[in-house]
């Protein structure tokens, strides 16, 4: 599937409004920010920054610094890291598959992906587990996990119950739907449990 379409699912359980984003805030009150606090609240490379002197870079609050990143799109392929879960076979059937060999799975959907909609115009095959995190958080609390690797925890839409492990592709300079793939070899890497 792809990012926007989770953001829009049909099925409100599923549907996920902030995917891809997170927003980094500043803290309450007065704050003298040192180069890796400037770094972490502005989200760059911290060697780039000096900071000469206390209070030479202050900020006055939360609102302060609002900045949100946002994945406009990217193809997203979502498992879990659990097996036979009762939760999850509640929430999306008996069926459950297990991979035998990681690697090779993601590369053989890798392979297929882009072989399907446009080989040289996804950017690398990126894999990791989702961490279950506020999306909007000062820069001293927030994660730096990269934002299509976020879900939030709690409440109505809570997603932590899935152990989520995901792929992402990001598509260069043109636009995406979700597509269906059709890979016989990839039974070869699964096993029903």
């Amino acid at each position: 599937t792809t990012l926007e379409a989770c953001r829009n699912a049909e099925n409100e359980s599923a549907r996920d409004t902030g995917e891809g984003t997170k927003t980094t805030t500043s803290l309450l009150g007065t704050n003298s920010l040192n180069s890796l606090d400037l770094a972490k609240l502005l989200g760059v490379d911290p060697s780039g920054i000096e900071v000469r002197g206390k209070n030479a870079v202050v900020t006055q609050g939360i609102n302060a610094v609002h900045r949100t990143e946002r994945l406009v799109n990217a193809f997203v392929f979502c498992t879990s890291a659990l097996d036979n879960d009762l939760s999850m076979k509640g929430r999306f059937g008996s069926g459950c598959l297990k991979i035998k060999d990681v690697i090779a799975f993601f590369e053989l959907i890798d392979e297929e992906l882009r072989r399907a909609v446009a080989p040289r115009k996804l950017g690398q095959c990126v894999v990791d587990d989702v961490e279950y995190a506020p999306r909007v958080n000062n820069y001293r609390d927030h994660t730096s996990k990269h934002c299509a690797f976020i879900k939030p925890y709690g409440g109505k839409n809570s997603f932590e119950k899935e152990s989520e492990v995901r792929a992402i592709w990001i598509p260069q300079c043109f636009d995406i739907e979700p597509v269906l793939l059709n890979i016989p070899e990839v039974l070869t890497l699964l096993k029903s449990l």
